[in-house]
């Protein structure tokens, strides 16, 4: 396991970006979340709609630097808190998971189908039957076992870090049990795949001190590795990407301990490689 040192107050004093002008696909949104679909080519975002929370997607086409919408879609018609949205490659299709509070705070999962400039819905499913936190829920894609994996706080079993596998099947989407990985308050997740060790990365707050665990997945069970600290301040509302050219992935966070400023550190797991082949295997 490797980590390097901080890397503080992020700018982009040595790059460059730019943007096209502002588009507007709706008037009132809280939690909103994007995700990729590769197969059509196409964002799509997810969000709670006005005061009513209405849970909602739109579909986004990219031209040049500018952005159209196709119409609102619904995918829940009651109160949809908190959200993440991944992309299933295997799939091809885009699943977005969120707090029904509409229904006890149950944590839910849904499918979503992307054809043209609209979005499709299969029907809910849960991953948690009881109260989940809104703000803290973060998804990831595991492409080698074509599996979903959603990380959330607990709040019917003493706010416990908790995650469950999901699997897509058509339009529908199943969970297998819930399992904790931090047997305490946890809270400020982040997941992220690993493609060169082939584990799901959790990123997480626990006890005042920056942790992670490298899960791996064997049917529709999450095995967790042991707990790694990665940072002893309370980091706050990391986000976490990998690198593949560098085989590493960066978490950025806000850190209190540094006046509240955006820092990040970049994380290492475990590889390993081999010159096995099926022409040299005895």
């Amino acid at each position: 396991l490797y980590f390097n040192s901080y890397v503080q107050n992020l700018n982009a004093s040595n790059n460059s970006i730019s943007f096209g002008s502002a588009v507007q696909f709706d008037t009132s949104t809280s939690w909103c979340e994007v995700a990729y679909d590769a197969n059509a080519q196409k964002v799509v975002i997810a969000w709670s709609a006005g005061t009513g929370y209405t849970g909602k997607a739109i579909v986004g086409t990219v031209s040049g630097t500018s952005i159209t919408f196709g119409s609102i879609a619904t995918f829940d018609s009651g109160r949809a808190y908190g959200k993440d949205i991944v992309y299933h490659e295997a799939a091809q299709k885009v699943v977005i998971f969120y707090k029904d509070n509409s229904d006890s705070n149950k944590g839910k999962g849904i499918v979503g189908t992307v054809s043209g400039t609209s979005i499709s819905f299969g029907s809910e499913a849960e991953f948690e039957s009881g109260t989940i936190n809104s703000t803290f829920i973060e998804a990831s894609y595991d492409p080698v076992n074509e599996k979903v994996v959603v990380v959330y706080q607990d709040e019917d079993n003493s706010n416990y870090g908790t995650a469950n596998v999901g699997t897509v099947s058509g339009t529908s989407i199943s969970f297998g049990t819930p399992q904790e990985f931090a047997a305490g308050s946890s809270q400020h997740f982040a997941a992220v795949y690993d493609v060169n060790a082939a584990k799901t990365i959790i990123v997480y707050n626990f006890s005042n001190n920056g942790k992670i665990r490298e899960s791996t997945i064997s049917g529709t069970t999450i095995n967790f590795g042991d707990e790694v600290t990665w940072t002893s301040v309370a980091q706050e509302y990391p986000g976490a990407a990998y690198n593949t050219t560098q085989g590493a992935t960066v978490i950025g966070f806000k850190n209190p301990s540094n006046s509240g400023k955006c820092d990040a550190v970049v994380y290492r797991a475990e590889q390993i490689t081999t010159n096995l082949t099926t022409e040299n295997y005895i």
